[in-house]
């Protein structure tokens, strides 16, 4: 039954029965009563009968919101109904099938089932358009690996296939429509990754190989990504998510030492407590070259800054403006040329620490704060000095955190990429893209970056110690148990997957001050050394 203030109608699968048209809002409003198979408290004339569900809305439905509605419960109870917008599927695609649709009273244009977003884009223009879809999966849903159904240049997809179905209602061209994957409602851990590695594919049936739709465009929204399709490219048929993971550290970007930089957007960036991390690979020892420089204007202003290089001996700076005014740590070790290198700067309270490795290369217990400031000079790889040359280095794995991260913290994440859904992290830009200029923070924070005076050919593969697990030993593993008087000193880690592979690695000769193991559990297609 559907009512408004003056019209109270009810359909019986779909179908119009009957009407009242001298209803009133009064004949609805019952206070502290509402029964269920009866239409008295004390039984007076129940059903005999069963009730399988019972949907209450706040509100009077449209006529293509009943259409939706009749199409859910028809599939889900198999009941035959007139107004049927959801045909021709395999009989398991009966689940959570939801729709858009637009009607001469009303459009519906945003709907979701289990994780598979509809939302109109003008592609609904004629009375009796509609777009719906269901699926056949209640499991857990997971990216497959290398499944055999995939296009060649996709490596993983989900495991929920959609099926989804249109109905042109009319002579007039249809719009476009945004077709989304909400990670979140789909249970998966994480926020998208780069849009560019994403895919949405389709098949005419359940056992074809699945093909790549070309999308208008694709974009990310918090937890969701979206793809915008043309009419002429959405046809009846399975749908699902493709993903050209990359396995690893993935790539990375390479900065040239002349004009190449990044620029981030307006922030505040930094107030209070904070980290920033990153894998740089550093070519050369540039006078005071950046890794970052972000401040409220030109120069001495309210900067947070970390130099790869204190002048051109290589040692790293960590420094905290507060206006003109500064303090600063001074590695005690130099970052080396040509090899991937970890760099954490910590700010916590009056308390700064510089690490280079997972090694405290530096501290300072008298470390100005960063204040509450706008900084739109805000930059990877550039200085805002610009008597400085900016950064000779290519550069993997920035993390930006509004919380002071512990020494632990550091070193058990360094080697392992993020889900981008951590406590405290405001921005973090994986670059694992292949084309672009513009590079995407992955933390759902959207602050994305703009690549400056580059282009494709800066994506480079990257060699960062980075993978999807990983276990450290700084301290000595022989140093602390009943071996240390045979190993005295020596540095000793253990890491081993599901499937019963596993390595052990010994460290007992030359100079160690720490040691990390990293596993990756993609084949890694290539790789910088």
């Amino acid at each position: 039954m559907n009512t408004n203030d003056s019209t109270a109608k009810i359909r019986v699968n779909g179908t119009a029965l009957s009407s009242i048209a001298s209803a009133t809002s009064s004949d609805f409003v019952e206070l502290n009563e509402y029964w269920l198979g009866a239409t008295q408290s004390d039984g007076s004339y129940s059903l005999d009968g069963s009730i399988a569900e019972v949907i209450v809305y706040g509100y009077t439905l449209t006529l293509a919101q009943q259409t939706i509605l009749d199409n859910y419960l028809s599939e889900k109870y198999a009941i035959a109904i007139d107004s049927d917008k959801y045909a021709d599927h395999d009989a398991s695609y009966f689940l959570n099938v939801a729709g858009i649709g637009k009607e001469a009273d009303g459009t519906h244009s945003v709907a979701q089932s289990a994780g598979l977003v509809l939302a109109n884009n003008i592609f609904l223009s004629d009375n009796g358009d509609y777009v719906m879809a269901g699926h056949s999966d209640n499991s857990t849903v997971s990216f497959l690996y290398m499944h055999d159904d995939l296009p060649d240049n996709l490596r993983r997809r989900l495991s929920r296939i959609w099926y989804i179905d249109q109905t042109d209602g009319g002579a007039s061209a249809n719009g476009n429509i945004m077709i989304g994957f909400d990670f979140s409602e789909l249970g998966l851990s994480g926020n998208p990754a780069e849009p560019e590695n994403y895919s949405l594919i389709y098949r005419t049936d359940t056992i074809s190989d699945f093909s790549i739709i070309q999308p208008i465009q694709s974009k990310i929204i918090g937890d969701r990504i979206y793809f915008e399709i043309s009419d002429d490219n959405l046809n009846d048929g399975y749908y699902t998510l493709g993903w050209n993971s990359t396995p690893g550290s993935g790539n990375a970007l390479s900065l040239d030492g002349d004009d190449d930089y990044i620029d981030l957007p307006d922030d505040v960036w930094f107030f209070g407590d904070f980290t920033v991390e990153a894998w740089v690979y550093v070519r050369s020892y540039a006078s005071w070259s950046r890794l970052i420089d972000i401040a409220e204007g030109e120069t001495a202003n309210d900067n947070v800054l970390i130099a790869i290089s204190d002048s051109t001996t290589g040692y790293p700076v960590f420094q905290i403006f507060n206006g003109d005014s500064n303090t600063g740590i001074w590695s005690s070790q130099q970052i080396p040329l040509n090899q991937w290198a970890h760099i954490a700067a910590v700010s916590f309270g009056s308390s700064g620490k510089l690490y280079l490795n997972g090694i405290l290369v530096g501290s300072n217990e008298s470390m100005k704060q960063a204040l509450n400031v706008i900084r739109p000079n805000a930059y990877i790889g550039k200085s805002n000095w610009s008597e400085n040359p900016n950064a000779d280095m290519i550069i993997d794995e920035v993390r930006i955190w509004h919380i002071a991260r512990t020494e632990s913290d550091i070193r058990n994440n360094m080697c392992i990429r993020l889900s981008g859904t951590e406590t405290g992290l405001h921005a973090y830009y994986r670059f694992d893209q292949h084309s672009g200029t513009i590079l995407y923070d992955l933390s759902g924070n959207a602050k994305h970056a703009t690549l400056k005076n580059m282009d494709n050919s800066d994506w480079v593969a990257s060699g960062a110690a980075i993978g999807d697990a990983s276990v450290h030993d700084y301290s000595g593993y022989y140093a602390n148990n009943d071996y240390s008087r045979l190993y005295p000193g020596s540095f000793y880690v253990s890491l081993s997957h599901s499937d019963g592979d596993g390595i052990q690695v010994y460290g007992d000769g030359g100079s160690f001050n720490g040691l990390q193991l990293y596993r990756v559990d993609e084949t890694v297609l290539k790789n910088l050394a």
